[in-house]
């Protein structure tokens, strides 16, 4: 392959909606049979995590990213669970334990045109719940309108005046790799 290893993620629609029946039996696999070939990753939503799950990941080096469109009004807009419940409320008991067993776990958004104004406040929410770093999407299976794309281009200045002014003061923030590239 030329590589040291070969990256495996298990992603979507939801993974964990197969953690039986998928998940833990390949895990089981490809730690027997390759236990030096693959570096194992996951893109979960985080509404069917549970410690025990949790655990299982970190014991089997299945590292995160974390799909989470932003505060509750955002990510419930844009992801509402299969019943139309709030998936909000199942994301945010999981955020502190999947930070606590994967501090970097990447916070990953989805943005659409319905709430491309709340990209910031998006941002801000990653910060306040732990997240070292970020990236957001727009959704390109759309069509964007010019006022959207100009909605989002002054969150992503927001942003960038944000972070400007923290590094400008010497204090932390949150990984958002275009910005960073800008910047430095």
């Amino acid at each position: 392959y030329g590589q040291d290893q070969v990256n495996l993620t298990f992603f979507g629609g939801e993974p964990t909606l197969c953690w039986d029946s998928i998940i833990v039996p390949l895990t089981a696999y490809i730690k027997e049979k390759y236990p030096k070939i693959f570096s194992l990753n996951m893109t979960t939503n985080g509404t069917l995590l549970n410690q025990d799950r949790i655990n299982f990941l970190k014991e089997n080096e299945i590292y995160l990213l974390l799909s989470c469109d932003g505060p509750p009004e955002v990510q419930d807009y844009n992801r509402p669970c299969r019943d139309g419940s709030k998936s909000s409320e199942l994301i945010e008991k999981n955020i502190p334990l999947i930070l606590e067993a994967f501090p970097n776990t990447s916070f990953r958004a989805t943005i659409n045109q319905d709430n491309c104004d709340k990209l910031f406040d998006s941002y801000i929410y990653a910060i306040q719940k732990g997240f070292s770093n970020a990236f957001f999407c727009p959704n390109c299976r759309e069509i964007w309108t010019a006022e959207n794309i100009e909605k989002l281009r002054q969150e992503v200045h927001k942003i960038f005046t944000y972070m400007a002014l923290a590094y400008s003061n010497n204090s932390t923030v949150m990984r958002f790799i275009p910005i960073d590239k800008v910047y430095n």
